[in-house]
């Protein structure tokens, strides 16, 4: 796609992305606006409403930056951001500056392209759907309606007096006196009630049908209908709060009809996923698809972890016991989901594919370990009930037989239970290291998200991760924000460390796997 081309490019400038996220439902981002973001960005500067599943899984490399602008609460004034993407582009890096709706509507996108056509710097400016045609549709109100509503106007209605550089007064008194179309204002739920107060005063009809909108398109989705002159008390009846659109018009009778969103039963609630990316995103989707808002901050992160001479004496031992005895030769156990991809890494580095697995039984900690074996074709022969590595080994131990090679995949901080079970059967195991677990690191973005209202739930799929949380965050800070929120664990394993840790458990998972979580996340909220 072209960018401006007002000046040519200089190699050492990047260019900036002026990207409309969409309102609320991350999925309402344009295939343009994903690709630019997890394809193509260094930086990515992030308003206050934009999803942050959307920014789940960037690569590692993409610098996130906090810019987000909340009534009443600036962390950064506009012309310091904008000095900000001047900046970072002209260091050379690109930059999507990731924004709420639409850039052009109420974005102040068009500030910003100017600004950085004046200096030089290459853009590209990415529509996203704006709140208007996103928070009305969520909510069963068509915009345009024949024989109600012919036409639409959007405008703010925080209207203050006019400053210098800045447009005047809303003109409600001529709005007023429109007829057949809808009138929709932005930013305004803190002065409806002059607003709604206004119009009457200039001419609109008392009981003019009309809604205000919280956080449209999302699973906090609020909904409130009244005429026009009750609408204000109702609102703060239902104590609605911003972010808030205001429609005014006919066609805010029609989702007694027409409605067909509803947020699903985590509505409101406010979930913490601490798994790792690459092991998350169908708890991510599925936490979403039950209406929650999901913040996924990883906690840990993995790195492979691949000695040569380790994998060198494996294959030795392996190829000799396949020469002397062409059948079955062991077992390969996998307890994790990691453990499966980088053995298959490592298995490629050392020129092999995925024969080598041929004169082995496979065995799966659980279903998703099965499942990431499915992905290379292959089925496990063994899964226990349930899934731990204590139940993994007592199983393995009554099947394995003393003379096989039984080979462990495993990261560095894994359970030795399994170890210690086939021991007690007289089964050697060979251990494999594949993986090394680190702490994740975290940004001003997710202390920025963590800070403006704490989670009602908080997921741990281990005690490592736990562990890790109370780095990240500090002793004091991990406390707070632990006990103040629900903490939701994947097993009785995971349980029993956070216990010991000194921590509650809320809601245990069964089966102790993502939808698992789900499950107990659901019915707790039916």
């Amino acid at each position: 796609m072209n960018t401006n081309s007002h000046s040519p490019k200089e190699p050492s400038v990047g260019t900036v992305y002026l990207v409309g996220a969409g309102p609320g439902d991350a999925g309402l981002i344009t295939r343009r606006g994903y690709d630019l973001l997890h394809n193509h960005a260094d930086v990515v500067l992030v308003d206050a409403l934009v999803d942050p599943s959307l920014l789940a899984e960037l690569p590692a490399h993409v610098e996130r930056r906090y810019v987000g602008k909340r009534a009443g609460h600036h962390v950064m004034k506009q012309d310091k951001i904008q000095e900000l993407l001047v900046e970072t582009a002209k260091a050379g890096k690109n930059v999507v500056r990731l924004k709420g709706g639409d850039p052009l509507v109420f974005g102040r996108g068009g500030e910003e392209a100017v600004v950085l056509r004046e200096a030089g710097i290459p853009y590209e400016i990415v529509p996203g759907i704006t709140a208007a045609t996103a928070a009305t549709a969520y909510s069963g109100i068509p915009l345009t309606f024949r024989r109600k509503s012919c036409y639409a106007v959007l405008f703010t209605a925080n209207a203050a007096p006019a400053r210098e550089g800045e447009c005047g007064v809303i003109p409600l008194a001529d709005f007023a006196k429109l007829k057949d179309g809808t009138l929709v204002a932005y930013m305004g739920v803190r002065v409806l009630a002059k607003v709604a107060e206004q119009l009457i005063k200039d001419g609109m009809p008392a009981d003019q049908p009309a809604a205000v909108i919280e956080r449209g398109a999302t699973g906090a989705q609020k909904v409130v209908r009244a005429p026009l002159s009750e609408l204000a008390e109702k609102a703060k009846t239902e104590d609605v709060k911003p972010p808030a659109l205001i429609v005014i018009g006919e066609v805010t009778e029609l989702p007694d009809q027409i409605a067909w969103y509803e947020p699903g039963p985590l509505a409101t609630k406010r979930v913490v996923v601490t798994r790792p990316v690459g092991q998350a995103r169908e708890l991510v989707d599925g936490l979403r698809g039950l209406g929650a808002e999901v913040l996924h901050i990883p906690a840990i992160r993995f790195e492979e972890r691949f000695d040569r001479d380790t994998w060198d004496a494996l294959l030795t031992d392996v190829d000799a016991r396949r020469a002397k005895s062409p059948g079955q030769v062991g077992w390969l156990v996998f307890t994790s989901e990691n453990g499966v991809r980088f053995f298959f890494n490592g298995l490629r580095r050392m020129g092999r594919d995925i024969r080598f697995t041929g004169p082995f039984k496979l065995a799966a900690v659980g279903v998703a370990t099965g499942e990431a074996l499915a992905e290379y074709g292959l089925t496990a022969d063994l899964v226990p009930q349930t899934a731990t590595g204590k139940a993994l080994g007592a199983e393995l131990a009554e099947v394995a037989t003393q003379g096989d090679l039984v080979i462990r995949v495993r990261g560095e901080l894994g359970n030795p239970a399994v170890e210690t079970a086939l021991a007690n059967a007289d089964v050697t195991v060979s251990p494999l290291t594949v993986y090394t677990t680190l702490d994740a690191s975290i940004d001003e973005l997710d202390q920025a998200w963590m800070h403006q209202k704490d989670p009602d739930y908080i997921v741990f799929t281990s005690g490592s991760t736990l562990q890790a949380f109370r780095r990240q965050w500090g002793d004091e800070e991990a406390d707070r924000i632990l006990n103040a929120t629900k903490i939701v664990s994947i097993g009785p394993v995971t349980s029993s460390l956070i216990r010991g840790m000194g921590y509650d458990i809320a809601l245990e998972a069964d089966p102790h796997n993502n939808a698992g979580i789900l499950e107990v996340l659901k019915e707790k909220s039916a």
